[in-house]
């Protein structure tokens, strides 16, 4: 170990000591810095263009958290890493742009985060591909609730959800009691038991569940 740490750069070697010598966790140490933390993100064709790019915006004084392996990162470390940022920043040189990639900007937006890009990307566009993973999420979502309901003997654990108030939530577009009631999975126009679930859940919890939800599909 002291061998490799003398080979690190010299801001890396600083990190390695605050965290070592302070104890602190790599987000603790990203949050003490104050300075503006952007995440890039793109495909492994376009390489080159994201360290160009990390190199600038580190230059600016950014803090530059690059999601690895140019997008197969498992999909929950991305997500972290996104969430430790005040922005996702693209690389899509010529437009084009790779459906992980999409995953992470569609996260990004639901989530609350600012999204800017190396070419203009229009809103309209985003807005079309944000409302594609919201249409699939919550058909998915109903699907898997009513298969929890109708089979007990299914591993729960292959379903996408999240804990809330002690319960499972299979289906986000309804309340947490109303989980097990009889047909729920239709109830989401119920004004009792449908609920906006960004509203009531919290943005990054609910946008977690449709990005994991449209991935696993794929």
């Amino acid at each position: 170990m002291k061998i490799g740490y003398l080979f690190f750069p010299v801001w890396k070697r600083r990190v390695l000591y605050d965290i070592l010598l302070f104890r602190m966790s790599l987000e603790e140490w990203v949050m003490s810095e104050k300075r503006p933390i952007i995440t890039v993100t793109g495909a492994e064709e376009y390489k080159e263009d994201m360290e160009q790019i990390q190199e600038k915006l580190t230059k600016q004084g950014c803090i530059v958290v690059s999601i690895g392996d140019y997008g197969r990162e498992p999909l929950a470390m991305r997500m972290d890493k996104i969430d430790l940022a005040e922005e996702l920043f693209v690389i899509n040189p010529i437009w084009k742009i790779e459906e992980t990639t999409w995953s992470d900007i569609c996260y990004a937006r639901m989530a609350g985060k600012d999204v800017s890009s190396l070419e203009s990307l229009s809103y309209r566009e985003i807005q079309d591909k944000e409302n594609d993973f919201l249409f699939q999420a919550e058909g998915l979502a109903q699907k898997q609730l009513e298969m929890a309901q109708h089979n007990d003997y299914l591993d729960k654990g292959d379903f996408v959800s999240f804990s809330y108030k002690g319960h499972t939530i299979y289906d986000p577009w309804i309340r947490e009691d109303m989980q097990g009631e009889p047909f729920a999975w239709n109830l989401h126009e119920d004004l009792k038991a449908g609920v906006n679930p960004f509203e009531y859940y919290g943005k990054k919890t609910v946008a977690r569940f449709i990005v994991e939800c449209v991935e696993k599909n794929q």
